[in-house]
């Protein structure tokens, strides 16, 4: 059985900025909207399209938000209350949701890098089914029905990192 959160963050975070040394992982990602009005709140849906490498089941995928993107409202993620936070929950907190190809199943965690007052990591593992090689699929930040997720309030080039970590 896999589970999400089994990866620490720091390990996720050394992961992450090895990017410049090293490709890791076939795929790009393209976030919508790629430009936004600094303080502004969005869903923010990530579009990841795979190259010629597939996601098999235990294959991490991980998004760490930055530190100046928050839940809109002073809403929550739901990290550490796990029953709430698989459950795509209109109008109370920061829920992500995944939108993978039929027959796929993930389970995800929210985990707070440092201090609650620094960067989230969103971890999903494939639990059921495998995501063929490229084969697009989608990682929505925050609840379109509900809480957002609302941006810096300065005007700047955020980057938001995507990695894959193979089981």
């Amino acid at each position: 059985m896999y589970t999400a959160g089994q990866i620490t963050t720091e390990a996720w975070y050394k992961h992450t900025r090895t990017w410049n040394q090293k490709k890791y992982f076939d795929a790009k990602a393209e976030m919508n909207p790629n430009v936004a009005e600094a303080g502004s709140a969005h869903a923010w849906e990530i579009t990841v399209i795979l190259g010629k490498d597939a996601l098999n089941e235990g294959d991490h995928i991980a998004v760490e938000i930055p530190v100046t993107w928050l839940p809109d409202m002073g809403r929550p993620f739901l990290y550490g209350r796990r029953l709430l936070s698989k459950e795509w929950n209109p109008g109370y907190s920061a829920t992500p949701k995944f939108i993978l190809p039929e027959n796929v199943k993930c389970d995800f965690d929210v985990t707070p890098y440092g201090t609650p007052d620094s960067y989230f990591i969103i971890d999903a593992v494939i639990t059921k089914g495998k995501i063929p090689p490229e084969v697009t699929f989608k990682i929505v930040l925050a609840n379109p029905e509900g809480t957002l997720m609302r941006c810096q309030w300065f005007a700047q080039e955020t980057p938001i990192p995507v990695a894959v970590k193979k089981r």
